[in-house]
């Protein structure tokens, strides 16, 4: 199977699975436990394959991830290319509904009345999926009890807020994978 057949396969997995989440779920049987969360893995795992295609595909084109320029090089253009074969990612599309609710819910537990956890997040006036992280602005953590909720993610990715929500990160590319909006409400 050729790259670009990989590629676009990848693509119509991502998304008939995010139509599918969002579409017609009144009618479809109740979520066994654990199946939402075997599909967020899935499609994290999906990403993570296209992204080490993408790695693959850059270091046969002969461009060094360890160059004199410390990779940056190597890792603009990973950015580069995983934004166009995720040029149509919407959000929840790796967030699946029923996970992106029950991890909203335990942020606004978390967080509720603890304003100086979020006195580092980044207030920007949207997040989108494929955008960069706001260049400059500091990364703000996802406290430790929280990531004990969550489902741990490969080493590439990072849980993190921005704005009012909960960001997947891919942090060689500082590309916004995808994200849950409305995680938290600042206090006043």
């Amino acid at each position: 199977m050729t790259t670009k057949t990989r590629l676009v396969v990848f693509c119509c997995v991502i998304l008939l699975g995010g139509f599918a989440a969002t579409t017609g779920m009144r009618n479809e049987p109740p979520i066994r436990p654990g199946s939402s969360v075997n599909l967020f893995r899935e499609r994290v795992a999906a990403y993570t394959q296209l992204r080490q295609q993408i790695i693959a595909d850059l270091l046969e084109s002969g461009i060094d991830p360890n160059a004199e320029d410390d990779g940056m090089e190597f890792r603009h253009r990973l950015g580069l290319a995983i934004r166009e074969a995720r040029r149509h990612a919407r959000p929840g599309e790796i967030f699946c509904v029923e996970v992106a609710g029950h991890m909203r819910q335990a942020v606004w537990n978390a967080l509720r009345g603890e304003d100086d956890i979020l006195a580092d997040v980044p207030a920007v006036p949207r997040v989108r999926v494929n955008d960069l992280y706001p260049e400059g602005e500091p990364l703000a953590t996802v406290p430790a009890s929280l990531l004990q909720q969550f489902e741990p993610l490969p080493p590439e990715l990072q849980y993190r807020f921005l704005a009012n929500a909960l960001i997947l990160l891919d942090i060689d590319t500082s590309l916004i994978v995808d994200f849950i909006p409305n995680a938290f409400q600042r206090g006043s």
